[in-house]
């Protein structure tokens, strides 16, 4: 039941997430998001918090050097650095503004999404 919880509470996120993003490519303004930089800064936000979601569902059971896992890690590394790097003025090769990070991110996050749904998938047809 705990696992289910997990993952509707990352699924409604990522759905944010992607609301949050479309909002910012067709210029609309949500709430306290009026900018780029504000969208950017809520979907990093929001992709960590689904990413921790995706951690604890079942914390004791992660085959941590599974590959699925592996890829994950690197996508998640990837995330952190380009935010970083984006925050802090730096350019990152083809990135060099907030709407074009938030495409990026906002692929990694469905691409994280979607391996996590894969797995879940697979390990659901082993059993």
């Amino acid at each position: 039941m705990k696992h289910v919880i997990f993952v509707i509470s990352a699924s409604i996120l990522g759905v944010l997430a992607i609301i949050v993003f479309l909002a910012n490519i067709n210029g609309k303004k949500l709430f306290f998001i009026t900018d780029d930089r504000m969208s950017f800064i809520t979907i990093g936000v929001i992709g960590l918090a689904m990413c921790g979601f995706g951690i604890t569902r079942n914390l004791s059971g992660i085959n941590w050097i599974s590959p699925f896992n592996f890829i994950a890690y690197i996508l998640g590394g990837l995330a952190v650095l380009i935010g970083y790097m984006i925050l802090t003025g730096k350019d990152v090769l083809f990135i060099k503004d907030y709407k074009t990070a938030s495409v990026v991110l906002m692929c990694i996050i469905i691409a994280k999404w979607v391996m996590v749904f894969v797995h879940d998938y697979l390990d659901f047809v082993r059993k």
